[in-house]
């Protein structure tokens, strides 16, 4: 053996776990990011209330109308929590005083379901990332 020569026992073993660590941790991550879409989705509908009959149609539309989407690739997840209710936003956001021929419907307040229920879940869901990224031995620095 020359001093020149550097031998590696095991890099084989080594590059197939390095190929194989973004797909471990993508569908652990994965796992996170469903868990906290669907809770939180499951949060709202649970707090949205259930509004009266109308029109012979029931109440309920805010809480029925309550959709989780999900985008999985090799690399990861994205997933989204919406409601698809045409008056969600007014619920969500409120609205300024209102009124429809000439009589004074008043203002509606801001719900804030949706962001109650999805902060507290999305920061919990970016500790459980930041712990899976360090078990894996990489380093985390800063804050979300």
């Amino acid at each position: 053996m020359s001093q020149d020569a550097f031998y590696w026992q095991g890099l084989p073993e080594l590059r197939a776990a390095l190929r194989a660590l973004p797909r471990q941790l993508a569908g652990d991550a994965t796992a996170y990011i469903r868990a906290a879409a669907h809770g939180t989705g499951a949060t709202v509908g649970a707090h949205y209330p259930v509004g009266p009959r109308r029109k012979g149609k029931p109440g309920g539309t805010l809480k029925s109308r309550v959709k989780v989407t999900e985008e999985v690739s090799a690399f990861g997840a994205i997933a989204t929590v919406r409601s698809t209710a045409p008056h969600a936003s007014l619920f969500e956001y409120g609205t300024g005083a209102r009124s429809y021929r000439g009589w004074n419907r008043g203002r509606m307040p801001a719900g804030r379901t949706m962001a109650r229920a999805a902060i507290p879940r999305r920061r919990a869901m970016y500790q459980q990332l930041i712990a899976l990224v360090r078990r894996a031995g990489f380093e985390v620095t800063g804050t979300p």
